[in-house]
């Protein structure tokens, strides 16, 4: 992986979750220095937000996939962000 900051792919995201029991809820964990932990209500794609809502929504941009927010699943610490870079330091 190079030094630039990328999103994750969905094959990326695939592979990472294999690791974890399939029934494991996921959250969002959202901005370390105020943090919160958020819901996945569900998913989107671009190409679904042209064609059902926008024609014109980020014609210019490559395939991309949204996790949709849920509900606000409560206040939390930033010991998400450190485990996640304890896990993936080297």
């Amino acid at each position: 992986m190079s030094d630039k900051r990328t999103a994750l792919t969905v094959g990326e995201l695939i592979a990472a979750l294999k690791e974890y029991p399939a029934d494991a809820a996921v959250r969002i964990a959202h901005q370390p220095q105020w943090p919160f932990g958020y819901e996945i209500s569900g998913v989107v794609s671009d190409g679904e937000v042209r064609r059902l809502q926008k024609a014109n929504w980020r014609e210019e941009c490559a395939p991309c996939v949204w996790l949709v927010e849920g509900a606000l699943d409560d206040a939390i610490d930033d010991s998400i962000w450190r485990a996640w870079v304890k896990k993936n330091a080297g």
